[in-house]
């Protein structure tokens, strides 16, 4: 792993970018929503591509202010990954109110969900890399304080494995998820269409 680097932000934040590798697999990792910037795999024939589609610097994510529009892309989202109608949800006889952002909708966590957040690097060497976010109770709405932890490795498998927990104060609700975006041709401007 490279040492973590540090990037300014749009917005006034610091972001940093991780490099994990292992064999042909290349991934970098910001802690700017716990975002995965760049997965680099072998195709069939050992051809070695980005198969992500999405900004490829903290910078340049629109979490962190960069252009363009939001999609989440390639992101952790929570607390509740997904579109909650009404901005409501019931919680043991009662309803909970939640911060609108689509609408009166809520979308993957609000308007200052985890994508947006700066993680904090709990660890990290060539083939790992634990991040963690603590959501204070209140935040968007859900209570209790709740601790997310977003553990992306390696795999002697040639895989990448991401693994998430969460430990909360109270009862609430949580639904974490890696928001990729892939284009498993490796090439920018290629469809789905020619995908085998």
């Amino acid at each position: 792993m490279t040492a973590p680097l540090p990037q300014q932000l749009p917005d006034g934040r610091v972001a940093h970018v991780l490099t994990l590798s292992h064999g042909a697999l290349r991934v970098r990792i910001t802690d700017l929503g716990a975002t995965i910037l760049s997965l680099s795999a072998p195709d069939r024939h050992g051809v070695v591509a980005n198969v992500l589609v999405g900004p490829d610097t903290p910078a340049a994510h629109p979490a962190g202010g960069g252009p363009g529009p939001y999609a989440y892309m390639n992101a952790t989202c929570g607390r509740v990954a997904n579109r909650v109608a009404g901005s409501t949800m019931p919680l043991d006889g009662a309803t909970i109110a939640l911060a609108a952002n689509e609408g009166r909708h809520q979308l993957h966590g609000g308007p200052h969900g985890f994508d947006r957040a700066i993680w904090r690097i709990d660890g990290a060497d060539a083939r790992q890399a634990t991040l963690s976010h603590v959501s204070p109770d209140g935040d968007q709405g859900y209570p209790g304080a709740l601790t997310a932890t977003a553990t992306f490795t390696l795999k002697d498998a040639g895989t990448l494995s991401i693994r998430y927990t969460a430990r909360t104060t109270r009862a609430t609700h949580v639904n974490l998820v890696s928001h990729l975006y892939f284009n498993l041709s490796g090439m920018a401007g290629a469809t789905i269409h020619d995908h085998r």
